[in-house]
Order: structure tokens, then C-alpha cells, then sequence
């Protein structure tokens, strides 16, 4: 009898928890025969797993296989792989799902799965599906065929390499966090044709460096020493399943996920004009405002990769982008998160502008921001105070949208106050046409948080 199941692991947009306290081989066995009877009762039978370096990946991995199947489903078992290759595993292949074992950016301890069906991430409703299966006990049986399926990650190289074109070969630098990048990314770069120097290219599952998170800016100053020191063109930094990346340009300026967002608009709305691009609610204004100035449609949406990509496939868009670093790029690609691809695709528009990272970068529009801070708060309190600010807030704002926490507009600019749903965390960012606008915004949406038990907002300190 499986012991009892913390049903908190069940997140928005995957599964996440801590290794040896709620996820232990036997429930990872027990998601393994939940999710193969979901896959099963929906018409599928093939599934593609994979897992990250974490100290649990590989028994976890056992066991998910081992659940999936006793279900009668088959399973591919790629091995060590990244996320976004087992998404791009099941376009290319005969395939009817995927999951791979990871927690992404989560400390070392953590770990979780993410699921991938009918080439779409599984959805918030499904993954509760999922778990009410889990829960209910009752399983599809049978027995289903395994086998290894190693040639992923080479097949997505060369699909990336076959849509690449460069004028001119680029000095690189990669940080790979000690962690999934490693895989592919390094060969991928050389086979584009450019050169790179490794940062962090061993695999670390306790991620001694840093956390494996290219929105921590403290991050940073190895890699953009590095870029100075070899005079590189640009740099980038991987998360732990390489499905975000964070970029940095030939000065040093670190770029995340809003900013690449209007450089990719520039390169795919001229030749898509009125296409639609999915805005996420942390994102700058100036991306709504750039993908205006060019044509193109922009729709706000809630944060998640997969509340994004559903998004996406809903409104037939072309292009979306998180400020964390995840990045859809459908115009010659697949409608998925690839860090890969979108690497690859900025290293194309660099090499053949003409011009340097910073100076593209530099041409666009750029206002007074602080980045997202991520305060840390009582998971069973994080939506009531939410909630608390929303109402607060949105009466006392010129106009708001209040579709994930509330994005509210005061004072020349803009502020955003969202719980997390993945971490006991709320996520506030602020952003101003003027730096004396900006701290407007700061300390009205600090006075309020400051009101409230438990909350500890410091301007000085990005996770707090």
C-alpha cells in the first residue's frame, strides 16, 4: 500500500517536490502507472522518458519507467536528456507522449517531473487528472515493451543546424550551470560553426557554483568576466534543464526573456506582419509597445510555460516569450520552449546584422526596471496575500489586469504582484517610463506589502 500522497506536488504546470520527503521511488512509481493509465484511456501507448543529473533522477527514472510500464504503455527511454529534446522527441518521432524527471531550477534536494501529450505540455487540468488517478488507485494493467532511445539528442542538434544560417562565425561563451546543458550545447555550437569557452561545464548535481537559474543576476559575474576577458560576442547561461537561457552581450549586459523577446519580434514580425505574440504579464511594456510599432498583435497572458504554451497553440501565435527566459519561437519552429533553438536564433540574427549584441540591443527601447523578485511567504498564505494586494491595489491604479495576481498601472509605469506556482513564494517586479517614476511605483507597492505578516519585500536583495 503506497503511503499517503502530499497532493501539493501537483503544481500549475508540473510536478515538483523534495526528494526523500514527498517523492520517494515508490510514488514515482505510482505517477509512472497514473500517468500511463491517462496516456492509455486517451488513446496513447508510447511514451518518451528522460531524466536530469540530480542525486534522485536515476532511481526516480527506474521507477516512473517501471510504473509506466505496468500499464501496458511502451516506453523509449532516452537517458540523460534536456527538456526541451524530449519535446522535440515527440514531433519527430511516432510518439504519443513524454516526461522527463527534473525540477528544473529547484535546489538539488528537489525534484519532479514534466509531461509533454499530444505535442503539448500536459495542461494544469490534466495534471490534476493525473493526480486523481494516482489517488484513486486504479491503474490500466499490462505489459508494455522498453527500450533505449539514445539518438535524441543528435537528431535535435541537426534540426536545429538545418534551419541555421551565419554570415559570419561568433566567439561564444556558455555557462551551463553544472547542469543539463551539458548534453547538447556544446556541440551544438561548434556544429552552427562557431567557437565557445565552457563555464561550469562539469556535471554538478549539487550545484556548487550557483543555483541553475539565469534570472539571479548574482549569477552572472563569472560568465561576463569571462565574455570580457576573451572579448566574446555574446554568452549565455542554462538552467538546470536547459529549457530557459538568459543571455549576455559583448559589453556585459545581461539580457533576459522580455528584452530577446522584442530583438526576436524585430527579426519575425517584418516578415509576419499581423501575427500574434503572447505576451507574458512580467514582461516590459516596451515589448508590447515594439510589437505594435511593427505590426503584430500582442496579447498579454498569465506566467507558466504552460498556461504560455497553451496560449500559443489557442491564438495560433507566432511568437512568445517568459522574463524568466523561456522562449517560443514558431515561426520555423516547433510551438515549445526550446533554450536551444533560441540560443541558436539570436547567434543567427548577431552574425548576420552586421552589427555587435550591444549594438542591436542598444536599439531598442529600454526603461527603468527592477528584475523579478521572489519573496518568500507561507505556501498556505501565498494566494491569500495576493489576493490582499489585488484588492488593495486595483482601485487605486489607472487601469490593472488581473488575470494572474494583478499587473497595475500608477505613476508613468507599472507593477506586478503574483504568487509563484511552483514555490511558498510571491513573485513583484516594477517598471516606469523614468527612474524618479520607478520609485513611485517601488514604494506604493512596498507600503503595502510591508502592511502584511509575513511578507518581507527588500529592494536590496533579488530572493528574500
Amino acid at each position: 500500500m503506497m503511503k499517503e500522497i502530499d497532493t501539493s506536488i501537483f503544481k500549475a504546470y508540473d510536478i515538483r517536490g523534495i526528494a526523500g520527503e514527498n517523492l520517494s521511488e515508490e510514488i514515482m512509481e505510482g505517477i509512472g502507472k497514473a500517468y500511463g493509465t491517462f496516456v492509455k484511456r486517451n488513446g496513447g501507448k508510447i511514451i518518451v522518458t528522460g531524466r536530469d543529473i540530480r542525486h534522485s533522477s536515476l532511481s526516480f527514472h527506474q521507477a516512473l519507467n517501471k510504473g509506466l510500464l505496468s500499464t501496458g504503455c511502451d516506453v523509449w527511454d532516452m537517458g540523460l536528456t534536456t527538456t526541451p529534446s524530449m519535446y522535440f522527441s515527440c514531433h519527430k518521432y511516432p510518439v504519443d507522449a513524454g516526461v522527463v524527471v527534473t525540477a528544473s531550477h529547484n535546489p538539488s534536494s528537489h525534484n519532479g517531473l514534466k509531461m509533454y501529450f499530444e505535442k503539448m505540455s500536459l495542461p494544469t487540468k490534466d495534471i490534476m487528472r493525473v493526480r486523481d488517478i494516482l489517488l484513486s488507485g486504479e491503474f490500466e494493467e499490462g505489459e508494455g515493451i522498453y527500450k533505449n532511445h539514445p539518438v535524441v539528442t543528435q537528431d535535435h542538434i541537426q534540426a536545429i543546424v538545418d534551419k541555421i544560417n551565419l554570415d559570419r562565425p561568433l566567439k561564444l561563451v556558455a555557462d551551463l550551470s553544472g547542469a543539463m546543458g551539458i548534453v547538447i550545447v556544446p556541440e551544438l555550437i561548434k556544429k552552427i560553426g562557431c567557437e565557445v569557452e565552457i563555464i561550469n561545464g562539469e556535471v554538478d548535481p549539487d550545484y556548487k557554483a550557483h543555483q541553475p537559474d539565469p534570472i539571479v543576476l548574482e549569477n552572472y559575474p563569472p560568465l561576463i568576466n569571462k565574455i570580457k576577458e576573451v572579448k566574446a560576442d555574446m554568452g549565455f547561461m542554462y538552467d538546470g534543464d536547459a529549457d530557459r537561457i538568459g543571455f549576455v552581450d559583448n559589453q556585459g549586459q545581461i539580457w533576459l526573456g522580455d528584452k530577446i523577446q522584442m530583438l526576436l519580434a524585430r527579426d519575425i514580425l517584418p516578415k509576419n506582419p499581423g501575427s500574434k505574440v503572447i505576451v507574458e504579464l512580467k514582461n516590459s511594456e516596451a515589448v508590447v509597445e515594439e510589437v505594435l510599432r511593427l505590426g503584430g498583435e500582442p496579447i498579454f497572458w498569465k506566467t507558466g510555460h504552460t498556461l504560455i504554451e497553451e496560449k500559443l497553440h489557442e491564438e495560433n501565435a507566432i511568437l512568445a516569450a517568459e522574463m524568466s527566459c523561456h522562449y517560443y519561437i514558431a515561426d520555423q519552429w516547433y510551438k515549445f520552449d526550446d533554450a536551444m533553438y533560441a540560443m541558436a536564433r539570436v547567434i543567427q540574427i548577431v552574425a548576420n546584422s552586421g552589427q555587435s549584441f550591444a549594438e542591436l540591443m542598444g536599439e531598442l527601447p529600454n526603461y527603468p526596471a527592477t528584475p523579478e523578485y521572489r519573496v518568500t511567504v507561507p505556501e498556505e498564505k501565498k494566494l491569500e496575500i495576493v489576493e490582499e494586494v489585488v484588492n488593495y491595489a486595483k482601485e487605486k491604479c489607472d487601469r490593472y489586469l488581473d488575470i494572474d495576481g494583478i499587473r497595475g498601472y500608477i505613476h508613468n509605469g507599472w507593477f506586478l504582484v503574483r504568487s509563484s506556482n511552483t514555490q511558498p513564494m510571491i513573485s513583484v517586479r516594477a517598471e516606469a517610463k523614468t527612474s524618479d517614476d520607478l520609485e513611485k511605483v517601488k514604494d506604493f507597492i512596498k507600503s503595502k506589502l510591508d502592511g502584511i505578516d509575513g511578507v518581507n519585500l527588500d529592494w536590496s536583495k533579488q530572493h528574500s
